[in-house]
C-alpha cells in the first residue's frame, strides 16, 4: 500500500478522534461528570466509525493488521502519523480514566447495601431492589463498568 494513503488514513482518524475528544471534554465541563455519563457518553461511539473508516482506507480488517502495516513501514510520514494516532489514544484513555474517577469519587464500595439498593431492570425499566435479582442468600456480585 502506498505510504501517502496510509498517512492520510491515519491523519484522518487522528483528527476525527481529537475533534471528538475536544467535544467530549467540552461536554464534560459544561454538564458535569454525572450528566455527561448519563446523556453524552454514547456519543463516544463515534470512535467506532472513525476506526472503521480508517480500516477501510488502509484496507485492513483488524487492529493487528493496521499495527503490522504501520510498524513495518520505513516511511517517516507513516511512522509519525501512527505515533500521533497512538498519542491521541493515550489522551482518550486519560480522559476516560478522569471521567471514571470523577464519577466514582463519591462511591464507597464497602458500604454497599444490596438489600436496599435500587437499580433499574434493563428489561422492564422498573426499579427493583438489587437483592431481588438473586435466588440465594450467598451471592458474590461483581459490577463492571465500561464506556461503550
Amino acid at each position: 500500500m502506498e505510504a501517502s494513503v496510509v498517512t492520510a488514513g491515519l491523519h484522518a482518524a487522528e483528527t476525527a478522534m481529537k475533534d471528538t475528544l475536544a467535544k467530549a471534554e467540552s461536554d464534560l465541563k459544561a454538564l458535569g461528570p454525572e450528566s455527561f455519563v448519563e446523556s453524552k457518553l454514547t456519543s463516544l461511539g463515534r470512535l467506532i466509525s472513525i476506526y472503521h473508516a480508517c480500516f477501510v482506507e488502509l484496507g485492513v480488517k483488524s487492529r493487528d493488521e493496521m499495527n503490522g502495516i504501520c510498524s513495518k513501514s520505513k516511511n517517516e510520514a507513516v511512522t509519525e502519523a501512527y505515533d500521533d494516532l497512538l498519542n491521541t489514544e493515550v489522551d482518550w484513555n486519560q480522559f476516560l480514566v478522569r471521567v471514571d474517577d470523577l464519577v466514582s469519587k463519591d462511591i464507597d464500595e464497602s458500604n454497599a447495601d444490596f438489600h436496599s439498593t435500587l437499580v433499574t431492570d434493563a428489561r422492564t425499566g422498573q426499579q427493583r431492589i438489587l437483592n431481588s435479582f438473586f435466588e440465594t442468600t450467598y451471592t458474590i456480585l461483581v459490577l463492571l463498568r465500561h464506556f461503550a
